[in-house]
Parts: structure tokens; sequence; C-alpha cells
């Protein structure tokens, strides 16, 4: 979703320091929210319009194709009570970076956690997995290894069917 808690403006921040160092990198993000004009004006301010892609909303399915893809993963959440999405991500063998302020921060050890205001912190930590291929490999299996050892992938769909059934008891689209 992109609202202001979910940190987008940090990561085009950070993304706008490494694409420069890595001009072939695509910075992607998912979802659609009241910010979206905001965070498309920041994009091209920063000039990185060539390297950022806004997908908007994406199905399941389409989901596990970009993570499938994805050289890293990036949650810089000012609050995150849980991050489900981070829990995907090490599920599917993607090095995850996580502000310190999330939920899975507190439960995970095989990301790399940095302040959710840190634009510096979270640049050097992108450039490091993407500069890197086996910090990035060894991130990937660590993640992964701990999601499925914790049985995230069933915690998430539960949580997510307390978020569906709740949304349905309050009339929300």
């Amino acid at each position: 979703r992109l609202a202001a808690m979910k940190g987008v403006d940090t990561f085009l921040r950070a993304a706008a320091r490494v694409a420069p160092q890595f001009p072939d990198a695509l910075f992607v993000i998912a979802g659609e929210g009241s910010e979206y004009a905001r965070l498309l004006h920041l994009t091209a301010a920063l000039g990185v319009g060539e390297q950022v892609m806004f997908l908007g909303k994406v199905s399941d399915e389409e989901r596990e194709i970009l993570l499938a893809g994805s050289s890293v993963f990036v949650l810089p959440s000012v609050v995150e009570p849980f991050g489900i999405a981070a829990l995907e991500a090490m599920a599917a063998g993607v090095p995850t970076i996580v502000s310190k302020t999330s939920g899975v921060a507190e439960i995970a050890r095989g990301v790399f956690q940095v302040d959710f205001w840190d634009v510096d912190e979270f640049a050097s930590r992108i450039a490091e997995l993407l500069e890197y291929p086996t910090l990035r490999h060894a991130m990937g299996n660590q993640g992964r290894w701990e999601a499925l050892r914790e049985g995230w992938p069933e915690c998430a769909r539960e949580v997510v069917a307390v978020y569906l059934e709740a949304r349905e008891a309050l009339g929300l689209p």
C-alpha cells in the first residue's frame, strides 16, 4: 500500500543513491494508495524515473513472479505491525532489508535491519546486496530457512484471513 507510513519515500531516496552505481537496476514498487501522485513526483524530482517502476496492485501470482525475479526486498515502513510482505520475500529466498520498527524485525535474524529514517543505510545495504552475490545468496537462504522453519507461510495466511474477515465485517471493499 502506498501510504506515508510505508516509507516508500525513503526507499526512493535510497534508490536514487544506489542507481548511479547500478545503472541496470530496476526498483519496483507494488501497491496502490493515496501517496501515489506524490511518490511519482518525488521519483521524477530525484531523477530516477527510468529505473523506478510503479506496478499498482498485483495478484498473488504476479507477486510470486516478482519475488522470484528480485535481487533484494526492502520494507522501510515507519510502522509495520507484522510485515507479511517481508516474510513472503524471505520464504521466497529474497534477501530482505526491513526497518527496525517493523514487527518482522523483532523475530527475523536473517535480514538487514535499518532505522526507518536512515536513507544512507538503506542505500548502503541495497548496494551491498547488489554488489556481492555470495552475500545475497547466503542471506536469501537464511531468510528462506527462517521463514519456513517458523511456519511463516501458514502464519501469514492466518493473519491475512483475520484481516479479510475484519474488512468484510466492517463492510469495506
